[in-house]
């Protein structure tokens, strides 16, 4: 959106596309992929809390995050700090989804999020003995559509499938009813496009690629 952040002498700001400084590097750094999104871009404060500035450099929602990321289908990952006694250093940092005015919509009680992606955001929490992490896939009102997946890791949505991983570190895919319609056999894995998606087989340390169809079937192979 005619902007790109910039560092200097420590400082963060932003630049157009004739390199003219528009926005004066004054917050003490960016965060992951600072990229506006509807006028708006996640940056860290001088207290290094998180907020989200237009392409003015104003903010728009206050630095009262401890983490946020930019928006996607009108919603942001952000991530708080609160106290709790039971905790080891006595407080936790749960992340949640907030609109563009900066409130909640998703209650943050989760330990990670995919950035949403058709309709649907991957997010986990450990278990009440925190030892096991349980995946679960949300709707855009925060339902669970799938819940407490027992994957070693569960990627986002796309094309209507979303990428799992065993406890063998072999990947496949499930569709929204959990059903795996590519079985879990890969070594590496990417999303689908155009009806292919390129896979590996073998180990990850001499990974073979193919490609496969939506239909599992190899079309290609090395």
């Amino acid at each position: 959106e005619g902007r790109a952040a910039v560092q200097k002498n420590g400082w963060t700001g932003f630049i157009n596309d004739l390199g003219e400084i528009v926005i004066e590097p004054k917050f003490t750094c960016s965060v992951q992929h600072p990229v506006f999104v509807n006028g708006i871009a996640p940056v860290f404060g001088a207290d290094e809390m998180t907020g989200y500035i237009d392409t003015s450099g104003n903010w728009v929602i206050e630095p009262k995050f401890h983490s946020a990321r930019r928006f996607k289908e009108g919603k942001a990952w952000a991530m708080t700090k609160y106290d709790d006694p039971d905790a080891q250093y006595g407080f936790r940092i749960r992340g949640g989804y907030i609109d563009t005015s900066g409130n909640y919509i998703i209650e943050p009680e989760y330990e990670f999020g995919w950035d949403f992606s058709e309709g649907y955001a991957t997010v986990w929490k450990l278990s009440d003995d925190r030892k096991v992490k349980l995946w679960s896939v949300l709707d855009s009102t925060g339902t669970p559509v799938l819940k407490d997946l027992l994957y070693r890791n569960v990627g986002a949505m796309s094309n209507g499938w979303i990428p799992v991983q065993n406890e063998k570190m072999e990947w496949g895919f499930i569709n929204l009813k959990g059903e795996e319609v590519i079985k879990t056999q890969y070594t590496g894995i990417n999303h689908f496009k155009n009806g292919l998606a390129r896979m590996e087989t073998g180990s990850a340390f001499d990974p073979k690629p193919v490609y496969i169809n939506t239909k599992g079937e190899v079309v290609w192979e090395e």
